[in-house]
């Protein structure tokens, strides 16, 4: 019998946004030269995240104590953003607009699929003309994982960091009413990387 491996909702809260955001992870090289020059291909790149003030991330129907279909959509803001390998120094924030969807309960959530798409700026708050777009495609994880996490992990499939993953960790106040009240709505706030 396969091990159960729920994660508990406000963690995975905090991983589906910071992973659609951090899920540009680095890829595996040997040697100092080819792990130099594969940061110099795929870029690194982090940035803070939160929801869109007064539009938190929804989930349709709301999440509850039993697991069902759930649809979640959201706008995610990326700010402060900074490459530390000096390879994405134009990246200054961003926008993520997000849709999927999964079995999905409070404690736990299965077979998360579905789209993203970031839009880049080369100034603080968006403003400015665009730098270019990344379609994220969300993939199923593993086993059962966070709410957040489920919907913000995945793979860059087009345009600026493709083949990169996101990764996040983020933190959801108010989670932990889900069990008792079903959880209709999140606002959720931390960072995410993408390398």
């Amino acid at each position: 019998m396969t091990p159960d491996r729920t994660v508990p909702l406000a963690r995975r809260l905090t991983t589906i946004a910071v992973s659609a955001l951090l899920a540009l992870g680095a890829p595996a090289a040997t040697g100092r030269a080819p792990e130099a020059a594969a940061r110099a291909a795929t870029g690194h790149l982090t940035c803070s995240v939160r929801t869109v003030p007064g539009r938190p991330f929804t989930f349709t129907p709301p999440i509850g104590a039993v697991p069902r279909p759930v649809r979640a959509a959201g706008t995610v803001l990326l700010d402060g953003c900074s490459s530390p390998d000096g390879s994405l120094p134009r990246i200054a924030s961003g926008v993520l607009e997000l849709q999927g969807n999964a079995l999905a309960s409070c404690t736990r959530v299965t077979g998360a699929r579905g789209t993203g798409r970031i839009v880049w700026y080369g100034a603080a708050g968006r403003s400015g003309r665009a730098l270019g777009t990344s379609v994220l495609t969300l993939t199923p994880q593993a086993g059962s994982s966070a709410v957040s996490s489920a919907f913000l992990s995945g793979t860059v499939t087009s345009g600026m960091l493709m083949h990169q993953q996101a990764r996040g960790r983020v933190s959801a106040p108010g989670s932990e009413r889900c069990l008792t009240h079903g959880l209709p709505a999140v606002d959720a706030a931390g960072s995410v990387s993408f390398a």
